[in-house]
């Protein structure tokens, strides 16, 4: 009987048809579709009347056609898919656009076949002066990383400079070392986190770590601006392409002093088709009196824009592959090393306060136990200080988390944010974790359990997995499985149990994520009053077969009713 009722209710929720009054006709009717709207009111419409840039009715086929004009376009949906925008909520899109046109490696490749790729980029590319890439994987060299010696192998003259995967490593040959003047007299800033691997002489080995990596690469000497601003407009039609509509950039590396000027220019020449929201970071304890007035000044200065950066971002801690993650446990081999915090307890609780007291938004960045554990106990202190807070806290990547931590998301009414690419099996990271933390790894379901909210972004470019890896539905597919995709017996990320239905990953990916972006009541839903910002793909990840969907296509993308990619 409750069952019976419950059915009544939601079908009787989704006849219903929503509109604004009819005043004008519609600018685009799209019709004859199967459309997801994430609303929980009205779960699932047929048609959708767009005038201007706002939804005006979400229903069915007879409501919509008195919207119909003479100068309405209209699109038959065919029976297609059509659904919100996604919203990426941990990208880097200044940087994503500062290398989109370097060498990128696969992650999940062997030392040997980057070698090959960097080689035929090496003979591909004899004008270059500098050779770029990104996407090693260090743990696949082992505790000591990579070196210098094997891209001394394919240039001994041409400097050679690679990110790793998640960009907070570098792998350098000795050319590149002697164009930054590196060698064993060179400091490191700090010792064990943000430093030079060094060999038993106290040579560098061409590994960097951390800081240092982004001291090279501003030496090296940054893209123009108009370089970045081309590459970033690049990275907005790729992301278009793939349905995206909404970002949060979490961090503008090696465009801290340019972001203003690159946006400025997207959007004035209508290049900025999507929604942004924006961050100043701080990785390193000297900018600590800095940082809250850098971002207070950046959000001021662009409150009146069409984009707004307007959260502070902090690096709590490293990288598992780096072995940089803060971890209350030592890594498997190396019995001193529970990584490191960029900051002690003491700095992070009063950074976090000051944050909070001048009233922003605030996103860390926390891999290890130790990390998220950190920055839970010091948004529970500022809480604790401005009870009456409206800041919004995301913690991001949450790698390894500890159990008494997952119901302290939905207790401090933080959000978890993840890259699902990476939930694939970690063959690499099992070697240096223990059993328990490697059964601890990306507790999405068990937060959402415990009442937390999740969103998801791919992180580009530091995400390791090249530029198909950066649409939504690839790693939708992956948090679904926690599997490689496509490849039904690959083995599983544990826990099992951790995997996430495919309702929730969508709505990490649309209203969660606008949630985060405080553009809740603009986007993430199909709704009457809302933008029209919409992705109609070719199938439903619903009925298709779970490791096929990656292979959904993106046939078009509306921002704010506009048309921004076509597949036609």
């Amino acid at each position: 009987m409750k069952f019976c009722l419950r059915f009544c209710v939601f079908y009787l929720l989704s006849m219903i048809q929503f509109a604004w009054p009819n005043t004008a006709p519609a600018d685009l009717i799209l019709n004859n579709g199967v459309i997801y709207t994430v609303d929980a009111k009205q779960p699932w419409a047929s048609a959708v009347a767009v005038v201007g840039d706002t939804i005006v009715y979400v229903g069915d086929e007879k409501g919509v056609s008195q919207w119909q004009g003479e100068m309405t376009r209209q699109i038959d949906l065919q029976g297609k898919f059509l659904m919100p925008g996604f919203v990426d909520s941990h990208s880097h899109i200044f940087t994503g656009g500062a290398h989109i046109n370097d060498l990128l490696l696969d992650s999940t490749a062997d030392v040997e076949s980057w070698l090959r790729a960097i080689d035929e980029y090496y003979r591909k590319n004899p004008d270059k002066d500098i050779l770029m890439g990104a996407g090693f994987l260090a743990s696949r060299f082992g505790l000591d990383g990579p070196n210098r010696a094997m891209l001394d192998a394919i240039s001994p003259d041409k400097p050679i400079f690679i990110l790793d995967e998640g960009m907070h490593g570098a792998w350098l040959n000795s050319a590149a070392l002697a164009l930054l003047d590196i060698d064993a007299d060179t400091p490191d800033p700090a010792p064990g986190f943000d430093y030079y691997k060094r060999d038993q002489s106290g040579e560098p080995t061409g590994y960097l770590l951390e800081g240092v990596v982004w001291q090279a690469l501003e030496k090296l000497g940054a893209a123009t601006l108009e370089e970045l601003t081309e590459g970033t407009a690049d990275v907005v039609d790729l992301y278009n392409r793939y349905g995206i509509t909404a970002v949060f950039d979490a961090g503008p590396w090696e465009a801290e002093q340019s972001q203003l000027d690159i946006l400025e220019k997207l959007e004035h020449s209508n290049q900025l088709t999507m929604r942004f929201k924006g961050s100043q970071y701080i990785d390193s304890r000297e900018d600590l009196n800095t940082i809250v007035d850098e971002v207070l000044s950046l959000k001021k200065q662009t409150q009146n824009k069409p984009y707004q950066i307007d959260t502070l971002k902090i690096m709590v801690d490293g990288t598992t592959e780096s072995r940089t993650a803060a971890m209350f446990v030592a890594y498997q081999g190396e019995p001193n090393n529970l990584g490191e915090t960029v900051l002690s307890q003491p700095e992070l609780n009063d950074l976090v306060a000051r944050g909070v007291e001048n009233e922003l938004d605030i996103h860390f960045h926390a891999l290890g136990e130790r990390a998220i554990s950190y920055s839970l106990d010091a948004i529970e202190a500022a809480k604790k200080q401005h009870p009456e807070t409206e800041s919004r806290f995301t913690l991001s990547h949450i790698q390894v988390m500890g159990d008494e931590d997952i119901v302290r998301f939905s207790s401090l009414g933080v959000i978890g944010q993840g890259s699902l690419l990476w939930t694939v099996h970690d063959t690499e990271g099992e070697k240096f974790l223990t059993p328990d933390q490697f059964d601890r790894y990306y507790r999405y379901q068990s937060l959402l359990d415990a009442g937390a909210r999740l969103s998801f972004g791919c992180d580009f470019p530091s995400h390791g997995g090249g530029l198909n890896a950066v649409a939504p539905l690839f790693n939708i597919e992956v948090g679904h499985t926690r599997q490689a995709v496509g490849q039904p017996d690959a083995a599983i990320q544990p826990l099992k149990e951790e995997r996430v239905a495919i309702s929730d990953l969508l709505y990490g990916y649309t209203m969660a994520g606008a949630y985060q972006l405080r553009l809740e009541d603009k986007i993430g839903s199909i709704e009457v009053g809302k933008k029209a910002d919409m992705v109609l793909l070719n199938a439903s990840p619903f009925e298709v077969d779970a490791y096929e969907i990656h292979n959904i296509k993106v046939l078009d993308t509306w921002y704010g009713g506009a048309s921004v990619y076509s597949s036609n």
